[in-house]
């Protein structure tokens, strides 16, 4: 995200002609079933594997920034 970020301000100073960033991403990344697997590319996953994929990303996101979407809850959101 550091490096989008970066790309992103230094974006700001091309005025007055065409811009075009190139992401290089890994499909499906953080859900093992969906990882690289580019058929699921536009495909909206079933219910049950929508689940499974957003337990698996939170568990990643977990170990990377700690229990935020626990404590986030506790508030109560109007939104999920």
């Amino acid at each position: 995200m550091k490096q989008i970020v970066a790309v992103l301000k230094a974006a700001r100073n091309n005025k007055g002609k065409p811009l075009m960033i190139i992401a290089n991403t890994i499909p499906g990344k953080g859900v093992d079933f969906m990882e690289n697997k580019y058929e699921w590319h536009g495909k909206p996953p079933k219910e049950d594997e929508a689940q499974l994929a957003i337990e698996e990303i939170h568990a990643h996101e977990v170990q990377e920034r700690g229990d935020w979407i626990t404590a986030h809850n506790k508030f109560k959101p109007i939104h999920k």
